[in-house]
């Protein structure tokens, strides 16, 4: 995975985290070229780093980006 593609899956994971709640399909949708095995992956490290630093429900969260 490069640079870039890791920035770009950090900045939609980001954009999740901060959108009003009910609209994270519509910007999954908006960035299906992102949705991959590489996103995935990205999203468990980041739930792991936030839940180690005791933002359980942001880590949470992010586990379940991947089954919206």
């Amino acid at each position: 995975m490069d640079e870039q593609r890791s920035q770009a899956y950090l900045a939609l994971i980001q954009e999740l985290l901060e959108c009003p709640g009910g609209e994270e399909p519509d910007i999954l949708n908006r960035h299906l070229e992102l949705v991959d095995g590489g996103f995935v992956q990205v999203c468990e490290w980041v739930a792991v780093q936030l839940q180690e630093v005791g933002q359980e429900n942001q880590g949470v969260f992010c586990r379940k980006a991947l089954c919206l």
